[in-house]
């Protein structure tokens, strides 16, 4: 069998030997796994969906396994997130059940075990067909997700926290790093602003003003709930229900961060277009009416659409920090106090300054319609970012 160039026979065969071992101390019996596919996606990992050979202690016909890399922040807490963002997972009613069961994992081996949800479409499967109707139901369906999960999970944050410091303890790793992915993503923000500052786009005071209402909310915003923050069309699965793959953000911030995220067409995900304005309209109303019974004020037309631009102005200034480091990980680890001695500016690849012009422009369209007193200055920056970022791509 062959794989892509930068899998081995011998990875994938050192994941299936781990797997039987894992699942043989997890549920009993000696466990045959056969027929490995790897799968793609957004992520690092090795990803590689197995058979089960017929196993009277596993009442599951294929499984998934998921190798995590080891990376610059180091091992154990990339681990530790998703270990601890599939376990809380878990304890969720199935109809609000974000993702695949965890079924078991070994962080010496950085290996997670996930039940298989089967060969079905993700969202960018849909979004490259063309299907216009099917495009329209997709985000119909992720915007009921989305509040499900969010809605049932609002009320959970001290379980989660609970379970968190107890895996992390178990894994021996210093209980501040918990919060490190967070910090990250305050001095992102920030240090965003620099860098179109170091660019020459000026940021007026008003643009500010939504960067810190974004920056406020990731630390204790008021619509906390669970959420996977970094969402990425190839790591949601369009099945009878809607799932999400990918954990290694996952954690308790406000859940608007989400909904930003689909409406600026998955910031740090690089594809050509954005939802239409008819997409975004059937997502925000179908997580709406999710969350309308306890966040009435999100519900409010005018207060969502300024909560929404704030996390979009978020996202921008998150956007430039990554592009400027290379990656999320290097991004959201780079130690602060050397963060106050780079001189940043804005850069990337024609790719990477078209991604962040699809958010520019969803800051100017939610802007535009958005009933706050800052609204004004707001449109006229993001009307200066893309007009900078299309001048830079042009120069690629």
């Amino acid at each position: 069998m062959t794989y892509a160039d930068d899998v081995t026979e011998e990875a994938v065969a050192d994941v299936i030997a781990g797997a039987e071992e894992l699942i043989s101390a997890r549920f009993g019996g000696k466990p045959v796994l056969s027929d490995p596919e790897v799968l793609g996606g957004q992520s690092n990992a090795l990803v590689v969906r197995l058979r089960v050979g017929v196993n009277p202690f596993l009442p599951h016909r294929s499984i998934v396994v998921k190798r995590i890399p080891s990376m610059g922040e180091g091992t154990e807490p990339a681990m530790l997130r998703e270990v601890v963002a599939y376990q809380f997972a878990n304890t969720l009613p199935e109809e609000a059940r974000p993702g695949p069961e965890l079924l078991g994992y070994d962080i010496g081996k950085r290996l997670l075990v996930l039940s298989d949800a089967g060969v079905v479409d993700t969202l960018a499967d849909v979004l490259a067909s063309g299907d216009e109707e099917l495009r329209l139901r997709s985000f119909r369906a992720l915007g009921a997700a989305l509040g499900k999960m969010h809605i049932q999970t609002h009320h959970r944050e001290d379980g989660f926290e609970t379970l968190r410091r107890r895996v992390w303890a178990k894994g021996g790793v210093e209980r501040e790093s918990m919060y490190a992915r967070d910090r990250g993503i305050v001095t992102a923000i920030r240090f965003g602003i620099r860098a179109f500052e170091g660019s020459g786009v000026e940021v007026p005071e008003a643009v500010r003003s939504f960067a810190s209402d974004a920056a406020r909310r990731i630390e204790k915003g008021t619509h906390r709930a669970f959420t996977p923050f970094d969402l990425a069309p190839d790591n949601i699965l369009m099945a009878d229900k809607v799932q999400f793959l990918d954990y290694d953000w996952a954690g308790y911030r406000d859940v608007l961060f989400d909904v930003a995220s689909v409406v600026a067409g998955f910031p740090l995900h690089v594809f050509d277009t954005r939802p239409s304005r008819a997409e975004v309209e059937a997502f925000i109303r179908s997580w709406t009416e999710e969350i309308r019974d306890h966040w009435y004020r999100a519900t409010d037309e005018r207060r969502l659409l300024a909560y929404i631009a704030a996390a979009l102005v978020g996202w921008l200034f998150i956007s430039a920090t990554v592009a400027y480091f290379g990656s999320p990980e290097r991004a959201l680890t780079f130690d602060t106090e050397a963060m106050e001695q780079e001189n940043p500016s804005v850069g990337g690849s024609a790719l990477v300054m078209r991604d962040m012009a699809n958010t520019a422009r969803a800051v100017a369209e939610f802007a535009e319609h958005c009933d706050d007193d800052r609204s004004s200055d707001l449109r006229e920056f993001a009307g200066r970012v893309i007009d900078f970022l299309e001048s830079g791509e042009e120069q690629q």
